[in-house]
């Protein structure tokens, strides 16, 4: 699988997942989230994985949606980016592996929001998460299919449903060493089923 803006790796059982767009503060353009979506469908079917932790490259975990982006998008083309942030961040939540989320620095908006789709977050003492679309007015609350949710840049997170995937699991995870969250981080985790 060819990445250009995310790094997968496996350490062990252990696949870490690194938004690799530092320059731009790992911001969410379509092209990162596509390759997210690949990502964690090979973590889906890869049986040696037993859990992932999804990180960023440089500063920032994820800075939110790529705004410069998608200031050039219609309508539509805005429609089908935050489908596509949904799709992925459903996916995340409904695999059956847990994700951990390695939050080292800003996670900001859509990049909270990941944040959220994930099973168990660490966070660095660097780390700042908001959803600062809400000093715009933007309400990132809504409310689908009889169940509250958090919504920003159009990507859900179901509590209940969240809940319901951490009972079936039955995982217990042990980690004993996330040091750092910088390149030379070392995760090892071990998962039961």
């Amino acid at each position: 699988m060819e990445l250009k803006n995310t790094i997968y790796e496996k350490q062990g059982n252990v696949a870490v997942i690194k938004l690799n767009r530092p320059k731009a503060l790992n911001a969410l353009n379509t092209e990162l989230l596509q390759e997210l979506e690949t990502v964690v469908s090979a973590v889906e079917k890869d049986e040696e994985v037993r859990v992932a932790v999804i990180t960023g490259e440089g500063k920032a975990f994820a800075a939110g949606a790529d705004i410069a982006a998608m200031k050039d998008m219609n309508s539509m083309e805005g429609l089908a980016y935050a489908k596509t942030g949904q799709a992925v961040y459903r996916h995340i939540e409904e695999v059956r592996k847990p994700f951990i989320a390695a939050i080292n620095g800003f996670a900001l908006g859509g990049g909270c929001e990941l944040t959220l789709a994930c099973d168990l977050r660490i966070a660095s003492t660097k780390a700042k998460l908001g959803l600062p679309e809400t000093g715009l007015g933007i309400v990132p609350v809504t409310y689908s299919e009889g169940r509250s949710e958090i919504s920003c840049f159009g990507v859900s997170q179901q509590p209940q449903a969240k809940a319901e995937k951490n009972n079936s699991m039955r995982f217990f995870i042990f980690l004993f060493q996330i040091t750092g969250l910088s390149k030379k981080t070392s995760y090892r985790a071990f998962a039961s089923q």
